[in-house]
Parts: structure tokens; sequence; C-alpha cells
């Protein structure tokens, strides 16, 4: 090899790796409405806090350009947007399609992805029992300041540090204050809040689902869903944007009319209103009471329906 081409080859190298390093080096937190990704190098990780306590589903980024990550796992390629002015798309049926729209972007977290998080325009704040984190990547990256919690209201938790108090909202709906002089001032407007759902003994979640119009032809909405139940009768159906609680007073092995086949679960709320679950692959929801008919398409943990069948079978479902 010549002078020429072993100083390319050099070039090259230190290029790839000065990218790797940086490639690995990025941290960022990417929010849309109902959950966010978290970026660690080109490891990426999905957040739903309202569907599930924990990851929602993992991706390994593959490449990106001026103005997306493009992220992949088995089931799907996603493109994340570099600003807040694009939209989140995914590969389906040979074509980028509209996944979530964007809320925020910011290009710094190292915190605990599991911790309840605060959004607002430039910064967000981490809670951590009580204790708080602010962060500003673009004004610093790390910690921008400390606070622990000394009270709390029916709306707002109540933090404080040296420099001051502040009071964090609950809900989307309310802004954050800050004291000073004597009086409760806005600090910041809220942009989202991510906070874990209750605890459910059982939760099924789905790839998509499928909405039934006043026609009663079935629209298909290319985002998650899920149903979850506890074993006092209450559960939840998620869709979209949508939280949907009812209760149900029987839970029951079904199967197919006229002979010995396994059918399903189904949750009786009352004679007119059930959800099936069908062989643990999806779910129809009819309780349209409380929202309209849907399909709950791709289930993602078929052992579940498994569990619960042999509750059922052994009358051991319901406490006390």
């Amino acid at each position: 090899m010549n002078n020429c081409c072993l100083k390319r080859f050099l070039v090259s190298v230190i290029c790839s790796l000065f990218y790797a390093v940086c490639l690995y080096a990025q941290s960022g937190l990417y929010v849309y409405q109902g959950g966010y990704f978290i970026r660690d190098g080109a490891k990426w990780t999905e957040y739903r806090p309202k569907d599930r306590d924990g990851v929602w589903t993992s991706y390994t980024q593959y490449s990106e350009d001026l103005f997306y990550i493009y992220i992949q796992n088995p089931s799907d390629r996603v493109s994340v947007p570099k600003t807040k002015n694009n939209a989140f798309f995914i590969w389906r049926y040979n074509r980028w399609q509209v996944l979530y729209n964007t809320i925020d972007i910011y290009d710094y977290y190292t915190d605990s992805k599991k911790k309840n998080i605060y959004c607002y325009r430039g910064g967000y704040f981490v809670r951590d029992g009580s204790k708080w984190r602010e962060y500003r990547p673009n004004d610093r990256r790390g910690v921008w300041a400390s606070y622990d919690q000394y009270g709390e209201e029916e709306h707002f938790f109540n933090i404080r540090n040296s420099a001051g108090a502040i009071s964090i909202p609950k809900k989307t709906n309310n802004n954050f204050y800050i004291y000073r002089n004597g009086r409760w001032e806005v600090l910041y407007n809220t942009t989202a809040i991510y906070v874990s759902a209750p605890k459910y003994d059982f939760v099924f979640n789905f790839g998509y689902y499928k909405i039934a119009g006043a026609d009663g032809q079935f629209k298909v909405v290319k985002e998650p869903a899920s149903l979850s139940v506890d074993r006092r009768g209450n559960g939840v159906v998620r869709y979209g944007n949508n939280t949907v609680k009812f209760t149900f007073n029987s839970v029951i092995n079904t199967g197919i009319k006229g002979t010995n086949k396994e059918f399903g679960i189904k949750f009786v709320h009352d004679d007119d209103n059930n959800i099936n679950i069908v062989l643990g692959d999806w779910a129809m929801v009819n309780i349209e009471k409380f929202c309209p008919y849907l399909n709950l398409m791709e289930c993602k943990n078929k052992d579940t329906y498994y569990k619960i069948r042999e509750m059922v079978k052994s009358n051991t479902y319901f406490v006390k």
C-alpha cells in the first residue's frame, strides 16, 4: 500500500471511529402525545406509561439523514424526527406513514427511564420519589437544578430548593408556577406529562386497533392499544388518546357453540356489554355504553391469556 492510499485508509478509519464515538455519546428524549422515546447512543427504547409500566418496545439505530434518525426492531422500522416540526413515521404497506405527532425534542437525557417526567418547552422535570431534578438541555448538559418535595395538593406537587419554591402540575391543563415576590407566577407552560399507569393484574398489549364508525364499517388505526384488568372486576381500555374504564362481574372461558373447541375469554359487564379475548390473539370490545365497538389486533403477550384461562377453570380469578 503506497503512502497516499495509506493516508486515505487512516483518515477513513479515524472518521469512522469519530462517528461511532459521537453516536454512542448521544442521548435524548423524544416526546409525542401519550409516550416518548429515549436515545442511548444507537439503542432506543419507547415508553407509553399509561399503557405499560416499563419498556413498550426497543429499537436499534441503523441510519440517519439531515432530518431523521432511522431505528428498527424485528417488527417495525420507525423514523424519529430531529426537530419538533416533523412527525414520527413508521414503514407500513411499502411507504412511510405518520405514526405520532411530535410534541418536543430534548437532545439530552440520562436519567432513570422509569421515573415520571413533566415536560415544558425547553426542559423537563424528573420525579424520583420526593426528589426532583430539572433539566434544560439547551443551557446545560446535566442537571440544571435539584429540589425536594415538601407538599402536595389536588392539582400540584410543591417542591423547593435554596433558590425558591415551584409547583409542578399533575395534568397538562395546568402550568408550572414559581413563588416570587410574595405570590405564585407562571414559570413554564406545560407540554406533556408522563405518569405510570395504575397497577393492574393483567395487561394485554396490541399492535393496532380497528374502530367501528357510524356506518358500521371498521377503520384501521395503526397505533398501539391495550386492555388491562385486575382481579376485583376493574378494567381499562386504552386506544389512541382515549382511556375508557369499565367494570365486570364475571369472567368466562368460552368455546365454539356445538363443539369442544376453545374460543376465548369473556369479561362480562352485563348481558349486552362484554369484552372477548379471542384465543389470546385479538380482542372484541363490546362495551358501547362506554366507547365505540373496537377490535384490538395483534396481541403481544398471549401468555397472559393462558394464565387467566387456568384461573377461570379453577374458579380462582376473583379476589377480595
